[in-house]
């Protein structure tokens, strides 16, 4: 019999895994948007939530048995809960947990919100470390906590939450999701049988409400060899797209070398040279080059592309530099328009907010740009490339491989040059860029003093902007990173944030940036702060790459616990450019082991390899690449590092599945993951 999901009165079809999410029952657009934060814009992003862990009741632990030191989860009915005042202008909410055996007090600091979501008599589930107090006895300052039913199951699915949505409202909508969406299995019958794998409704199923953990471990075994498969299939399509396929050949002479080097006001690193000489090398020949040039922040990486593209244009040829935000776009046109300043080389600007777009289109189209740097926006249909001959991507693990397989289309095969200040291993470079020559800049430029960092809490904010204020007292510059444009439950949005630090470094000037500004104000506001008439910039991660302003030597970063180590190298990066030593702190309120480790580690080292190495091994490569990825790196539930022998397994069958004949079933899927990759084989 049909499902049908009703949705504002009208009678749909049974939902599509690709449908939107504000069309499965319980949604709507408001509850989309909160989603969204957390990955999930389809039917399908849901059903691939990945539970972060299982509160297993048959194993909770009685609050009687509890001791110092233990890390328990405990269930039991709450009372007394009360707002309290705390020192430094800091709230604690504090309440009793009971169970059959005993009592504990529960406490959470800065998070007062929680003081009307718990009612006495509530039964709540919750989860952390127990320590002793001489006074108050027993207490526990929750890692998870939610209200429970008595009929819940035993294994309750805990997921990465947002503010707006709660355990129980996600459990709620997964169960929705799986009720309402049509699931047809899509993977060979043979490759499933040859590979033990459940079907996708079983597999969905064992995923989110699992009976066992071996069936959770099924689940995810299923959907981790998925993503391989999609990987493996991208990498053969790339290479017998390539194999049958050639490039413009590019030209170097010592004249023409001559003059691109003498448009540099510096001198290049030995790095930054040998790159150079492998990619010439790379470009003299038909064969495609596919290269990925990896290094430090503030290693160089710009200036060798740059070089790349000239050789280019030397060649009466087009390049195309591509990032994946409007600030680093710009950031890379304005540095290349002033090293080439009084040459007869055209430059271009390509976004979405370019105000003359239609004009540098048609400019692009008749071959009057030589270099366009641009965004996403390069991949629409009006954009035409007569003579490109060379795509930079930087940031490369930003975009997917649909999307770079979308601007090679641009130009058949021009050459490819991918830039990263994230440094991948080798063996991980190979499986995810398939076969890629790498370039390493393993050598900083000369001059640049070595920056310090230091761990304070949140508590000592004041302390942090005392420090900042002497700097700007000596003509220098600062930043101030928040996590977010909005308030969230346990962090400030960045408005907020800048009128306190505008009040706290009167009467310095003290501007805002986030990605919500239009392309005039961002030009207009990272225009003062690089000719210093700004003294500090508060902003969101939108700073994260390629912003260089030498005499910004301190930076602060608000409630640090919340991003990835690489993102705070990243973010540390933008200082320490000039020969002024410089200073980061890392502001952190609610730490957990684990942010505990990764700001431990980051204040040790700034060698961005090593953080790299700890990164991969903190987090697996599931999310080294950053939250929400497409194509190849979609890596949610795979480790390469750790699932090597399914990632084999995945490469045989892609191979053996390609000779034999893709079902129509798993073609349409490959067509809907893969896009224009696919495109690339069936060509």
């Amino acid at each position: 019999m049909s499902q049908t999901v009703e949705l504002s009165g009208e009678k749909m079809s049974p939902l599509k895994a690709d449908d939107q999410i504000r069309y499965l029952k319980g949604v709507g657009p408001k509850r989309a948007e909160i989603l969204a934060r957390l990955g999930v814009e389809t039917v399908e992003d849901i059903l691939r939530l990945r539970p972060r862990r299982f509160v297993d009741r048959s194993e909770v632990v009685s609050v009687g048995s509890l001791k110092d030191g233990m890390t328990a989860t405990v269930v039991g009915r709450v009372e007394r809960v009360r707002l309290l005042a705390a020192r430094g202008g800091s709230v604690v909410v504090a309440a009793t947990l009971r169970d059959n055996s005993g009592s504990l007090q529960l406490l959470w600091f800065n998070q007062p919100y929680i003081a009307n979501r718990l009612k006495d008599g509530t039964l709540i589930v919750a989860s952390g470390r127990v320590r002793f107090h001489p006074y108050y006895g027993l207490q526990m300052t929750p890692q998870e906590w939610e209200p429970l039913a008595d009929a819940d199951a035993t294994l309750l699915p805990v997921y990465p939450l947002t503010s707006g949505i709660s355990q129980r409202q996600l459990r709620r909508l997964v169960l929705q999701a799986l009720a309402s969406v049509t699931l047809n299995e899509y993977l060979p019958g043979w490759l499933l049988a040859r590979r033990l794998l459940p079907s996708i409704r079983t597999a969905y199923r064992m995923l989110h409400f699992p009976e066992t953990d071996k069936q959770f471990q099924e689940a995810l075994r299923r959907f981790k060899y998925e993503e391989f498969l999609l990987l493996q299939v991208g990498a053969l399509a790339r290479r017998r797209f390539l194999a049958a396929h050639t490039s413009h050949p590019i030209k170097t002479t010592p004249k023409l070398r001559q003059r691109i080097i003498s448009r540099f006001p510096f001198r290049l690193t030995s790095a930054q040279n040998r790159a150079i000489s492998q990619i010439e090398a790379d470009l003299t020949s038909t064969r495609p080059m596919h290269r990925l040039l990896q290094g430090d922040v503030g290693s160089g990486k710009t200036v060798v592309a740059l070089y790349a593209m000239l050789l280019a244009v030397g060649n009466h040829l087009q390049a195309a530099l591509m990032a994946p935000t409007e600030i680093l776009a710009e950031q890379h046109f304005l540095f290349i328009r002033d090293v080439l300043k009084g040459s007869r080389v055209r430059v271009a600007l390509l976004t979405s907010s370019t105000p003359n777009r239609r004009q540098v289109v048609h400019q692009i189209k008749h071959g009057y740009a030589d270099i366009v740097v641009g965004t996403h926006a390069l991949l629409s249909d009006v954009v035409e490339f007569p003579k490109l001959a060379l795509v930079v991507i930087d940031e490369q693990h930003r975009f997917g491989v649909a999307q770079r397989a979308l601007l090679v289309e641009k130009a058949k095969v021009p050459h490819l040059l991918v830039m990263t200040a994230t440094p991948i291993p080798r063996s991980l470079a190979l499986t995810l860029f398939g076969d890629t020559d790498v370039s390493v800049l393993d050598e900083m430029p000369p001059g640049r003093a070595p920056v310090e960092t230091r761990l304070m809490r949140m508590e000592e904010i004041e302390k942090a902007a005392d420090i900042v204020r002497r700097r700007l007292q000596r003509g220098e510059q600062a930043y101030v990173v928040c996590p977010a444009i909005e308030e969230g439950e346990a962090w400030r949005g960045v408005l907020n944030a800048h009128k306190w630090w505008s009040q706290k470094l009167a009467p310095f000037k003290v501007e805002v940036l986030h990605g919500r500004m239009s392309a005039r104000e961002r030009e207009t506001v990272m225009g003062d702060f690089r000719s210093g008439r700004t003294a500090a910039l508060v902003a969101t991660t939108v700073i994260e790459v390629g912003i260089d302003v030498k005499g910004a030597t301190a930076m602060v970063i608000e409630n640090a616990e919340r991003f990835g180590l690489a993102q705070l190298h990243q973010l540390r990066g933008r200082i320490g450019r000039g020969s002024k030593p410089s200073l980061c702190i890392l502001l952190y309120a609610h730490q957990t082991q684990e942010s505990l480790q990764r700001l431990t580690v980051i204040a040790s080292t700034n060698d961005g390899f090593k953080i790299a190495e700890e990164d991969l091994r903190l987090r697996g490569t599931g999310e080294f690449f950053g939250t929400r990825q497409s194509g190849m790196h979609d890596l949610r539930f795979a480790d390469i590092v750790h699932d090597l022998e399914l990632l084999y397994a995945a490469h045989e069958d892609a191979e053996e599945m390609l000779k034999k004949g893709v079902p129509e079933a798993t073609g349409k899927w490959l067509e809907r993951k893969l896009g224009p990759v696919w495109r690339l084989l069936l060509s």
